[in-house]
């Protein structure tokens, strides 16, 4: 299977590599790869520039929903200078 790659134009300025907080830095590329099970499943890989990801509304984020549903937190303790957080999903 070969992976179709499209550069950027624009390509972003490299952030100091011994100073990368996680989350403040996004890439120049994304990987996309679609799944039909009518063309037997994985399909059409590409790396293309960094942007909007379109998700179908019937999506498997569903799924992700439903856990986030169950999860309850209780703040069972606080601290001076921090709060614990106990999370826990009931059977």
């Amino acid at each position: 299977m070969e992976i179709k790659i499209t550069k950027t134009t624009a390509p972003k300025q490299k952030p100091d590599e011994h100073n990368l907080p996680f989350g403040t830095y996004m890439t120049d590329h994304m990987f996309v790869m679609h799944y039909d099970t009518d063309q037997g499943g994985w399909h059409d890989p590409e790396i293309k520039p960094y942007g909007p990801i379109e998700l179908l509304p019937a999506c498997p984020l569903t799924a992700a929903k439903a856990l986030l549903a169950k999860v309850k937190s209780i703040m069972l303790a606080r601290h001076k200078t921090a709060s614990i957080l106990f999370i826990f999903s009931p059977l």
